[in-house]
């Protein structure tokens, strides 16, 4: 039988992803962005929120959405993971810029 844990310990993994972004952590997500993206997709992409979990991801054009969606999600995921700590992010979705 495993030992119970302080509510202490368990609140301060689970409220960090309960709580939106404040302040520079969209900043922060941003800049993770363009340096895990690199190159045309970083000049034609940006983070535009992160509700929920959800990163919502604005790009130029449907090529570029496609391309976005092709490339291994997952792997963007666990990079922008990596780079912006105590922001809980679970899922990417794109979505056109409006004009």
């Amino acid at each position: 039988m495993s030992q119970p844990k302080e509510i202490r310990d368990v609140l301060q993994r689970v409220l960090p992803g309960l709580k939106p972004p404040r302040g520079r952590a969209v900043e922060r997500l941003q800049t993770a962005w363009r340096e895990v993206t690199k190159g045309k997709t970083a000049g034609q992409s940006r983070v535009k929120q992160l509700k929920q979990g959800v990163l919502i991801v604005e790009v130029d054009s449907a090529p570029m959405m496609h391309h976005i969606s092709e490339r291994d999600k997952e792997g963007l995921l666990e990079e922008l993971r990596g780079k912006v700590e105590g922001v809980y992010i679970k899922e990417i979705r794109t979505r056109l810029a409006r004009e």
